[in-house]
C-alpha cells in the first residue's frame, strides 16, 4: 500500500533521520524553531494528498507565521553551512506529508491501525526486523541490541 509507505517514510524514518543528521551540527533549540513550520507543511500535504481545502484566512495566518518563523530560523543558524538548515526543512516537509497521508489513510483503516502499520512499515524500510536484530538460538532469551537492552522483532515473526 503506497499510502503506508508515505507515512512510514515521512514520519517513522524521514523526520527522525534527517533531524538527527541536522542535530550533528546545529543546536536542539535552533532545530525546534523549524518545527514551527510543521503545521504549514501538514496543511500543504493535506491539500496535495487529501483533497482538503482550508479557508483563505487559514492560509493568511499560516503564511504570516511562516514569514516570521522561516527568516528567524535561518538568521539563528550560527554557521555558514546551509546543510543542517536544509536537512531540517526536508525533515519538516517529509513529516508534514507523512502526517497528511496518515489522516487520509485513517479514514480507511482507523487511527491505531494506521499508526501501528506505519511503524511496522518503518521497521521494514530501515530493515530493523531482519538485519539489525539477531534472534537468539534460545527462543526464551530476548535478542539484545548494542546497549544490551532487550529488543523484539518489528513484524512479530518468530514470536509464536
Amino acid at each position: 500500500m503506497p499510502s503506508l509507505a508515505i507515512v512510514a517514510a515521512g514520519v517513522v524514518v524521514g523526520f527522525p533521520m534527517l533531524t538527527a543528521l541536522a542535530l550533528r551540527s546545529m543546536s536542539a533549540s535552533h532545530s525546534t524553531v523549524f518545527v514551527g513550520l510543521l503545521p504549514l507543511a501538514t496543511s500543504a500535504g493535506a491539500v496535495l494528498r487529501g483533497g482538503e481545502r482550508p479557508a483563505a484566512w487559514f492560509w493568511a495566518f499560516s503564511g504570516a507565521g511562516s514569514i516570521v518563523v522561516g527568516p528567524f530560523a535561518l538568521s539563528q543558524a550560527g554557521s555558514s553551512d546551509p546543510a543542517p538548515n536544509l536537512l531540517m526543512v526536508a525533515a519538516i516537509g517529509l513529516c508534514g506529508l507523512g502526517y497528511a497521508e496518515g489522516t487520509v489513510l485513517t479514514r480507511r483503516l482507523g487511527g491505531w491501525q494506521t499508526i501501528c502499520a506505519g511503524v511496522v512499515d518503518g521497521c521494514r524500510l530501515t530493515n530493523l526486523d531482519r538485519a539489525r536484530l539477531r534472534r537468539p538460538a534460545d527462543p526464551s532469551s530476548p535478542a539484545r541490541n548494542r546497549l544490551g537492552r532487550a529488543t523484539l522483532p518489528c513484524d512479530g515473526a518468530g514470536l509464536t
